[in-house]
């Protein structure tokens, strides 16, 4: 008995390996960035110039919903900068009207997005990034039309605090599940092969297209 134990212990811990590689974070190595456009994108109209862009750089827009931003929201998401000066501007700002935040893949997914969104100062990014979102519809360091998240840590944070209901997180509790009761009937590791784990995001999301 303590010998089936270990066995299916063992299988367990593999599996749950194999589970956090691959459904968590995905089998094709391609990151995900928060993408946001910010009210003066929205109001400008730029939401299909900017989705273009978007597209045309080679990145998959994988899920997005238009929210309305209240005080406490913006305050919770912009709260590194809580100590700054300009974060009561910025809150006031962000909570004018409508974003619209979106989850970009792509290989290189953060660095690429910032590089096409060009330097956080508009008036800046008109000189340095004349074909930059920034550049395009941006008007200043604050009122700089788009957002995106600097780092990969941010991205799973960010992208974690607009999407509550990740799809990504539940389908990886639910492959893990899934390992656990095939371990529970095979004591070898061709269980594995009854998990089939999601690959990404898009994947699932396919199939609740009506949540965008």
């Amino acid at each position: 008995m303590a010998i089936l134990l270990r066995r299916r212990l063992f299988i367990f811990l593999v599996s749950a390996f194999f589970v956090i590689r691959f459904s968590c974070y995905g089998a094709t190595e391609k990151e995900k960035t928060l993408a946001m456009m910010k009210p003066d994108g929205l109001y400008g109209n730029y939401d299909d110039q900017i989705k273009k862009m978007v597209l045309d750089s080679g990145f998959s827009i994988l899920r997005e919903k238009r929210i309305q931003l209240d005080e406490h929201t913006a305050r919770i998401f912009y709260a590194e900068h809580s100590s700054k000066s300009f974060f009561p501007s910025l809150v006031k700002y962000m909570t004018s009207g409508p974003v619209l935040v979106m989850v970009l893949e792509k290989e290189n997914a953060v660095a690429d997005w910032r590089n096409l969104i060009g330097p956080t100062d508009a008036e800046k990014a008109k000189v340095t990034h004349p074909h930059s979102i920034r550049a395009l519809c941006g008007v200043s360091a604050e009122r700089n039309c788009v957002h995106g998240s600097d780092s990969i840590q941010s991205a799973l944070r960010e992208i974690s605090f607009f999407f509550v209901k990740s799809l990504a997180s539940k389908w990886c509790c639910f492959g893990l599940l899934c390992v656990i009761a095939c371990s529970t009937f095979d004591e070898t590791l061709v269980g594995l092969t009854y998990f089939r784990p999601f690959s990404n995001i898009e994947d699932v999301d396919r199939t609740r297209h009506d949540e965008l």
